[in-house]
């Protein structure tokens, strides 16, 4: 059997609607309506949490390079990286997270070689805080 890892987005996400509905199913059956308020508060708050996980993300990313300005200063074009998790596919640039510097970052890869865990990588570019990679076989 192949080793599989589950990507944190869907474990978040499950762990998210188990909570939704444990706040619910509380909530429903209180007869309080302090705890029925705040089942239906829980629940609306995860699912405007999972709809807005990019823009979440973003923003994030944003106020750490604020706080670490250096990150951005020196271009890391030529950087070997590895990649944090097995990269996702859509659109036919497969994208995922490298570690550099001791950061993570978002990446992009898009010479068809869709990187797995652990996979060492070249930095090709960096367009804001998403870097553009290829796979380290991968000639210039």
């Amino acid at each position: 059997m192949p080793n599989r890892k589950i990507p944190i987005e869907l474990i978040w996400v499950v762990a998210a609607c188990g909570m939704g509905i444990l706040a619910a199913t509380i909530g429903t059956l209180s007869e309080n309506r302090v705890l029925q308020a705040l089942g239906v508060t829980v629940v609306v708050g995860i699912l405007i949490g999972i709809l807005y996980s990019d823009w979440i993300e973003a923003a994030l990313n944003e106020w750490h390079v604020k706080k670490h300005p250096e990150l951005l200063r020196n271009e890391p074009i030529g950087y070997t990286v590895a990649a944090t998790a097995d990269f996702r596919v859509t659109n036919e640039t497969a994208t995922g997270y490298v570690r550099l510097n001791g950061e993570n970052w978002k990446a992009d890869c898009s010479d068809g070689y869709v990187p797995k865990s652990g996979d060492t990588l070249v930095v090709v570019s960096r367009e804001g805080l998403l870097l553009r990679v290829r796979s380290q076989d991968c000639g210039d």
